[in-house]
């Protein structure tokens, strides 16, 4: 699929398998882009399925995110489930709340310079002990996390 939209992927257009998220902050950009989109798709045999399309919805839900005029954000309920996360006790404890976090990834700039505290628990070559360091890690991700809404053209999915 990333073929299939080369050049419009992160300009306007996302991709995840076989899922397409145009946005545009104006209608007539809006109704441009979907056309290079459908164009696109066309020109390599592709259609989409009209009972999955939503045309100039004013907010979708997309890969655990929120799409609107403002751009990607966290989902509440997630962000919920990550706040409400006790500090990790073990390093498989670690490892789960990392995998949680890591969907934020796209959301947080340097997310991994402001994770590597957290990392660097997981290594086998260190005994696990929960840091300052550490702590300042989840809660810089939490706070970034919780209210970030990121531009249009510096998100990236799929």
């Amino acid at each position: 699929m990333v073929r299939v939209l080369d050049g419009y992927t992160g300009e306007f257009a996302a991709t995840y398998l076989d899922d397409v998220i145009i946005w545009s902050r104006l209608w007539d950009d809006q109704a441009r882009h979907l056309g290079q989109v459908l164009e696109g798709l066309a020109r390599h045999c592709l259609t989409c399925a009209p009972q999955k399309c939503h045309v100039g919805a004013a907010e979708l839900e997309y890969l655990g995110h929120i799409v609107d005029a403002e751009g990607f954000r966290s989902l509440p309920k997630h962000l919920n489930l990550i706040e409400s996360k006790p500090t990790p006790r073990t390093r498989t404890q670690l490892q789960k709340l990392m995998d949680l976090l890591n969907w934020l990834r796209s959301l947080i700039p340097h997310f991994a310079s402001i994770t590597a505290p957290m990392m660097d628990l997981l290594s086998p070559k260190l005994r696990f002990q929960w840091t300052s360091g550490a702590d300042a890690a989840l809660d810089a991700v939490g706070d970034k996390g919780v209210c970030r809404v990121v531009e249009y053209a510096s998100a990236k999915f799929g």
